[in-house]
């Protein structure tokens, strides 16, 4: 029995689909994942590559943050060794240099013989340190470099009482220093220790000059320079006159003489603050330092 189906609402395919006006690129698969037409396939593909750009970005990140701590530390290194090559560190066990250093503070110098007038530095004596065993360090500042000539002279009335003021020729005659960084004026006579702090007979004769005052006595005049001094220095070649800032207790040139050149271990540069952090640090690097600046 043959029975026909049929349906008024459907239209026989006489014709198929125009295959040259599809157009692929607008054609949305039926396993369309999105809106942008991506595949499964591909939506994994750009995870696993976003994934791997974020590691690289990760990795390019810490390599990039080792490389510069690499690089600080070679720094660090590199300025360790060429600082420790200009600068060294010396305890001072002496209270000569009053106020600048006092007893038991460490200092840093400068590796440099080239010391200009003024400049404290630290030299090498003949003394022996009990201590160490080796030939004692001394802190001081130089009053004369070669060629200077230093004028001291006495005021007062008696050598007991007497004051000594320091004198420098400029070229044209002798110029009073003013002197602020000292501890005190410097006296002829030490009570304390008594003995002469020119160095006991160095010097025949001593004169004085009454009713004046250093800032106003004239010591251009020779006449006037050759009654009233009580010593002339003449600083000869590659050496230096140095003396204490804290004058009556320092042992410096008035007993030692000129300070050679060649004794010179170097210049002051500044004065460590006592148990600080860098203090510290430092006295690990030069753990072997035990030489020190005496009195």
């Amino acid at each position: 029995m043959n029975k026909d189906i049929k349906n008024e609402n459907t239209e026989p395919l006489t014709e198929l689909p125009d295959t040259e006006s599809f157009d692929a690129e607008k054609a949305v698969p039926i396993w369309s994942d999105g809106e942008d037409g991506a595949t499964a396939a591909e939506t994994a593909e750009v995870t696993e590559e976003t994934t791997a750009e974020a590691k690289k970005k990760k990795r390019s990140w810490f390599s990039t943050l080792l490389n510069a701590f690499l690089l600080c530390i070679i720094a660090i290194l590199l300025f360790t060794i060429v600082f420790m090559r200009i600068v060294t560190l010396c305890p001072v066990r002496q209270s000569s240099m009053e106020p600048l250093i006092f007893d038991n503070q460490r200092v840093l110098l400068v590796k440099t013989q080239n010391i200009k007038r003024g400049d404290v530095f630290v030299f090498e004596t003949n003394e022996i340190d009990p201590d160490t065993g080796k030939n004692k360090n001394l802190i001081k500042r130089a009053m004369g470099i070669e060629g200077d000539r230093l004028l001291f002279v006495a005021f007062g009335d008696k050598l007991s009482d007497a004051e000594v003021y320091l004198y420098r020729d400029e070229g044209d005659g002798f110029s009073f220093l003013e002197e602020d960084y000292i501890n005190g004026t410097m006296v002829y006579y030490n009570k304390t220790r008594m003995e002469n702090l020119f160095g006991g007979g160095e010097f025949d004769k001593v004169y004085f000059a009454q009713n004046e005052t250093p800032q106003s006595f004239d010591v251009a005049d020779p006449e006037i320079a050759k009654d009233l001094a009580v010593c002339v220095i003449t600083v000869p070649e590659k050496s230096f006159y140095a003396l204490g800032d804290n004058r009556n207790v320092s042992h410096d040139s008035r007993k030692l003489g000129f300070i050679k050149k060649d004794d010179v271990k170097g210049r002051y540069w500044l004065t460590l603050e006592e148990d600080s952090f860098v203090e510290k640090v430092l006295m690990f690097l030069w753990r072997d330092t035990r030489k020190s600046s005496g009195k």
